[in-house]
């Protein structure tokens, strides 16, 4: 067996077909030569109350069901991995699918498992595309996430770790970067009330419970972070983000900083966001400092163009002017580290172009406007509906009506 596909689901009818699906030349791939089966797909039910089951059964016969009281997302997926008998082991959920327009991915993830060649590295990286708006499905948030994994190198020590928002608890390489990507529905419906209430029901309780038992862990306090945001509890943001905060400045005065701990530095935007609600220049000045002894943070810059663009536009300008020049840098360079965490960068830059060549128009700065204005609609990926007519008006147009409108 070449290759196992492990997935955990509950509760995913409507999402489970569309993933197979997209996946079904991997799931029904045979030797060319002998006709075996070269993929096996391991699917473990942890409770559905839908026709989940039927789904899966209609894809394959490892099909287990598995009840976690308490819940714990890494045990239900070591489970999964414990049934594996494949060479290669790949993870999937089930709002994800194979990217349909992304015609190398599934020749890639095949010759990622045949080739003799990959057999050297321990963990293959994916991009995953987040969708976060369902009316413009341009939109996305790339960002790269360990999936595939060398049975032979890891010796049968796969495991995660963590009840919630699991991580990987050997994470060493070496590593691959392939050139496969997956889109991901979860976020597009991140404004759903009902959903990011039942999320935080489920995960706020172990998030708390990790904290309680480890006040030092940094990844419960990144989630506790990320879970209260959309909860629009912005105080307990900064309680835990600055908590958060004091425990990343001694892993870094202690020498433990690696460019691995990228991920986590969205903390930085959530703190500063909460003190950009409460309109707290002081520490939004201060977050802004302790995020440059980090790295750039490119949508911490977007928050702070945003922020001062209502209060004071020449400091916007500059802010809008260094985001540019991170853009054109990422354009540039393929930083891996940068990846593993979600960026708006790539579509927020257009809003950012959008605004500057606006602003350069009123001063009188045609050369200067006419630049920016070529810059961001070639930027503009996304398509967002911006204003890209300035030129065709003459009357005195309120500079901020963008930001307001978008």
């Amino acid at each position: 067996m070449k290759l196992s596909i492990c997935m955990i689901v509950k509760d995913e009818e409507a999402n489970l077909e569309r993933c197979l699906d997209s996946f079904a030349p991997l799931i029904y791939w045979k030797d060319d030569e002998t006709l075996e089966p070269l993929t096996e797909l391991i699917i473990v039910d942890t409770g559905s109350t839908d026709r989940t089951v039927q789904v899966a059964k209609k894809h394959t016969d490892n099909v287990y069901t598995k009840i976690f009281d308490p819940w714990d997302f890494s045990a239900a997926r070591n489970y999964s991995f414990a049934k594996a008998k494949g060479e290669w082991i790949l993870y999937l959920d089930a709002d994800e699918s194979l990217a349909q327009d992304h015609w190398r991915s599934l020749y890639n993830l095949k010759d990622a498992v045949l080739n003799p060649n990959y057999l050297e590295y321990r963990v293959g990286f994916v991009w995953i595309d987040n969708f976060p708006d369902k009316k413009n499905l341009k939109l996305k948030k790339p960002f790269r996430q360990a999936r595939l994994f060398n049975t032979s190198l890891i010796d049968g020590n796969l495991e995660f770790t963590e009840k919630v928002h699991n991580k990987l608890k050997d994470n060493s390489g070496p590593y691959i970067k392939l050139d496969i990507r997956f889109d991901h529905y979860g976020y597009m419906f991140k404004d759903n009330e009902k959903l990011i209430k039942q999320k935080a029901e489920r995960s706020l309780p172990l998030l708390l419970e990790a904290h309680e038992k480890d006040p030092h862990d940094t990844h419960a306090l990144n989630h506790l972070c990320k879970t209260y945001q959309p909860l629009g509890e912005r105080n307990k943001v900064i309680e835990f983000g600055e908590k958060w905060l004091v425990e990343m400045k001694k892993v870094k005065a202690e020498g433990k900083y690696h460019r691995g701990w990228e991920g986590y530095l969205e903390t930085f935007i959530l703190l500063a966001e909460a003190y950009v609600l409460n309109d707290d220049e002081k520490n939004i000045s201060r977050i802004e400092k302790e995020a440059a002894e980090f790295s750039v943070v490119d949508d911490l810059l977007f928050l702070l163009w945003a922020y001062w663009v209502n209060k004071d536009q020449k400091r916007a300008v500059e802010y809008a002017e260094i985001m540019i020049e991170a853009f054109k840098k990422q354009v540039d360079e393929d930083d891996f580290y940068k990846t593993l965490r979600t960026s708006d960068m790539e579509f927020n830059i257009a809003r950012v172009f959008n605004w500057i060549s606006a602003y350069y128009y009123k001063q009188g700065d045609l050369y200067k406007s006419g630049k920016y204005l070529n810059e961001g609609i070639y930027a503009n990926q996304g398509r967002l509906m911006l204003r890209w007519d300035i030129y065709n008006y003459e009357d005195d147009r309120d500079m901020n009506i963008w930001t307001k409108n978008n």
